[in-house]
């Protein structure tokens, strides 16, 4: 007789909600590396929205926490949503009273900082790609930004059992704005969410093409990367920048393409035609696109900044610039696009450096964080 999943002991998978592809990717990977498991997920975001009530008392605490105007911004309300106390509290009631209905419950694992899934007698393992107090990834100012949630969220990282993330950038300020203990933390990495193209142009490298990967245009760096493409432009009129994922207002500049919101298939076939990948981020808690484009042999010029030290070795699988700096993303882009040699080389280290951020990897590190935690509660008890 075969063994009925809730037989098996169970690891409770709690989201707030797709994050960026990544918990359906995760979910996907983990199962493989725990098959004596059953994996039960709950997403807290499409259960309040479903709600009317619960829907209501979040708005009221985005006018509690951010004024009347912000409920009414509808840009960026689901991220305003999401970053109250109000929010913080309903997802770890939600996700608690879930944990304590699941039978066989060995171990939580909580993917982002925005709720609480701690309780009492179960491991609780955070997987996440910031926190609200990164200096270094610059997400807010800690002397003068409103972080209606930093008490909660402080709370929910001293509760956890191990805190598992993407970037080296994470785990100093754990350590450094948190206090955590760097016993606590583990740099698991991240892995590529577009696959990878099935084929690539054999004179990529001197196609003079330009790709830049982002929904968010601003925070991504775009109108810098804009400024200093009109400039390379001049130089090289074979250039071609085509920006998918965003359309923004590129003013008829020549040269430039803007795609939009593509498949992630179209991003691969984009990826096989381009020579150069360009994400100049203002501020980046990782960005995958690099690790899909190192995927697809494309060197990259990126912003210090966040993840992208991780995501980028510098001047080995690309280019790294500092923030803003429109003379010094020119110089880089020309450098490399003046020199194919030179981008197939990086290209090459990029793809190599690429196997680092396999999903399937980063989802061993993660069940064996929760299969060691799993065991040393039971060995407790």
């Amino acid at each position: 007789m075969s063994e009925s999943p809730t037989s098996k002991p169970t690891i409770l998978f709690a989201q707030v909600n797709s994050f960026s592809y990544t918990n359906d990717a995760l979910l996907r990977e983990l199962g493989p590396h725990l098959p004596n498991h059953a994996i039960e997920a709950i997403r807290v975001y499409p259960i309040i929205r479903k709600n009317l009530f619960l829907l209501g008392l979040c708005y009221l605490g985005i006018v509690f926490a951010y004024g009347f105007r912000a409920a009414f911004d509808r840009k960026t309300l689901t991220e305003k949503i999401i970053k109250t106390p109000i929010f913080f509290g309903l997802a770890s009631y939600i996700v608690r009273n879930k944990a304590r209905n699941t039978p066989n419950l060995v171990a939580i694992l909580q993917t982002q900082g925005l709720f609480n899934a701690k309780v009492d007698g179960v491991p609780l393992v955070i997987y996440t790609d910031n926190t609200i107090l990164n200096r270094m990834n610059r997400a807010i100012d800690p002397e003068h930004g409103n972080v209606p949630i930093l008490k909660q969220e402080r709370k929910l990282y001293k509760s956890a059992d191990k805190i598992l993330v993407c970037a080296e950038h994470v785990v100093t300020s754990l350590r450094n704005d948190y206090g955590i203990d760097s016993r606590s933390i583990e740099n698991v990495r991240i892995g590529a969410n577009s696959p990878a193209p099935a084929s690539c142009a054999a004179d990529r490298y001197r196609s003079g093409n330009i790709l830049f990967v982002g929904i968010d245009w601003e925070r991504k760096g775009g109108p810098a990367l804009l400024s200093a493409f009109k400039r390379l432009r001049e130089q090289r009129p074979d250039a071609r920048l085509i920006i998918a994922g965003c359309n923004p207002d590129i003013a008829n500049v020549q040269g430039v393409i803007a795609l939009g919101r593509i498949a992630p298939t179209q991003i691969a076939a984009l990826l096989g035609e381009a020579a150069i990948f360009c994400l100049p981020s203002r501020v980046e808690p990782f960005g995958i696109a690099v690790i899909e484009a190192a995927r697809a042999g494309l060197p990259t010029v990126g912003t210090a900044v966040g993840g992208m030290i991780d995501s980028i070795v510098d001047e080995k699988t690309g280019i790294l610039v500092p923030v803003d700096d429109v003379d010094a993303l020119e110089a880089a882009l020309g450098r490399l696009l003046a020199d194919p040699d030179l981008c197939e080389k990086m290209g090459t280290a990029a793809r190599e450096w690429a196997k680092e951020f396999e999903w399937a990897s980063v989802a061993l590190r993660i069940s064996r964080a929760l299969t060691m935690r799993s065991r040393y509660q039971g060995d407790r008890a």
